[in-house]
């Protein structure tokens, strides 16, 4: 999977942002502000943004292969319908 970011690494680095792309959260402790990822490994934060880049769903119903039929996840998506 390929991994996208709206700004560059450099931009949210300069920030004070971790950004960590392909590892997994298994657990979240909002009262110790930490989350331990699939590694074993925990991280503190301050803020914590999960993105799970998810595709947006295609039902399997008639006509969906149609021309024209769109699905949308984001307003990207919806600009462009």
């Amino acid at each position: 999977m390929v991994a996208r970011a709206w700004r560059s690494a450099g931009w949210w680095r300069d920030r004070g942002v971790t950004l960590l792309y392909g590892h997994s959260a298994t657990a979240i402790d909002p009262a110790i502000r930490r989350v331990r990822l699939a590694s074993g490994a925990t991280l503190p934060f301050t803020k914590l943004v999960l993105a799970t880049g998810s595709r947006p769903i295609r039902l399997n119903v008639p006509g969906m292969d149609l021309p024209g039929v769109m699905t949308f996840r984001d307003l990207g998506d919806v600009a462009a319908i």
